[in-house]
C-alpha cells in the first residue's frame, strides 16, 4: 500500500494550542482561587512584542464567566507589571520586580491580559 500523502507534524514540548494577538489584544480569565505563590507563563512575543498581566479582586465563588469590571489589586496593576517578552517555557510573572502572590492565595481573583504581538501557550500558579 503507497503511503503517498503520509506526513507528520511536531510541536515544542508545553506549544500545542494559543491564545495569538498578531497585533493587540486582551482577555480576562473566569474567576479562580489558587494555593501558591507565584504566576508562571509559557508564552512568546515577535519583534516588538510583549504581555502584561494584572491581578483583579473578585467577590464570592468562582464563577465561569470572566468578570469584566473590578478593582485591581494594588502593586498588581498593567502599570506595576513587568513587560515580558522573548520565547519562554516558564516565565514568573513580576510586577515591580515582586513575583509574591502568596498574600492573594485562598482568594477569588482573575487575571487580565495584554498582549501585543505575541501568543499565550499556558498559565500556572507554582
Amino acid at each position: 500500500m503507497p503511503l503517498g500523502n503520509l506526513g507528520f507534524a511536531i510541536w515544542p514540548a508545553g506549544r500545542l494550542a494559543a491564545l495569538e494577538a498578531p497585533g493587540t489584544g486582551s482577555f480576562t480569565t473566569p474567576q479562580l482561587i489558587f494555593a501558591d505563590n507565584r504566576l508562571c507563563l509559557n508564552l512568546e512575543t515577535r519583534r516588538a512584542g510583549e504581555v502584561l498581566v494584572e491581578v483583579v479582586e473578585a467577590e464570592g465563588p468562582p464563577r465561569p464567566v470572566p468578570q469584566a469590571e473590578g478593582p485591581v489589586v494594588p502593586g498588581f496593576s498593567f502599570a506595576d507589571c513587568d513587560p515580558i517578552c522573548g520565547d519562554l517555557l516558564s516565565h514568573t510573572v513580576t510586577w515591580r520586580g515582586n513575583a509574591d502572590l502568596s498574600a492573594l492565595a485562598g482568594r477569588p481573583i482573575s487575571l487580565r491580559f495584554r498582549l501585543r504581538a505575541a501568543s499565550l501557550y499556558a498559565f500556572q500558579f507554582e
